[in-house]
């Protein structure tokens, strides 16, 4: 099974324009939509999962909705090593449910030094891959794999991330 996928310019700059000009992107917060309320991007992503990376993942047709949270890497701390999942059952009780799929778009990239992606397979024989962030590139990670981010040095990274759901994760609070 594919672990992983990137994308190179999948966005292309007027197309990250106009999510940043979209009164529905809301930076800096955590969102959830659901899948009949997706933004013309998070359907492109999706749409784009669908092709890239359906056969190796989990079927993307169970997904009810998005997660969704944006990373500035000068005004936050980038999540060290680290699996997406249910942030709220975790806490609760320690178990660890995953999303359907991860995906990252990188936004605006201007001469960044750190705050690469690494991810790491599931086990040895996968080793490490090191993603330099590009503007406009997409990642797309499968459920349970260990990533993180390189410390941030300088320059400008902003990302949009988005889990893909087959539950309500609101409902684990």
């Amino acid at each position: 099974m594919k672990l992983w996928k990137t994308i190179d310019k999948y966005f292309s700059t007027e197309e990250i324009s106009e999510i940043f000009n979209d009164k529905n992107f809301k930076p800096f917060t955590t969102q959830w939509y659901s899948i009949g309320s997706l933004t013309p991007f998070q359907t492109k992503l999706i749409d784009g999962a669908q092709e890239a990376v359906a056969s190796s993942f989990k079927n993307l047709s169970d997904v009810i909705g998005v997660e969704q949270w944006t990373h500035d890497a000068s005004m936050h701390e980038l999540p060290e090593l680290h699996f997406d999942k249910d942030e709220n059952l975790y806490e609760k009780s320690g178990d660890l449910r995953y999303p359907i799929l991860s995906i990252i778009l990188y936004l605006t990239i201007d001469d960044l030094k750190g705050a690469d992606l690494f991810i790491l397979g599931k086990s040895a024989q996968y080793g490490e891959t090191k993603v330099i962030p590009e503007a406009g590139k997409v990642v797309y990670i499968a459920p349970g794999v260990l990533h993180g981010v390189s410390p941030y040095v300088s320059g400008k990274r902003i990302s949009v991330n988005m889990n893909l759901w087959d539950y309500d994760v609101r409902s684990s609070k």
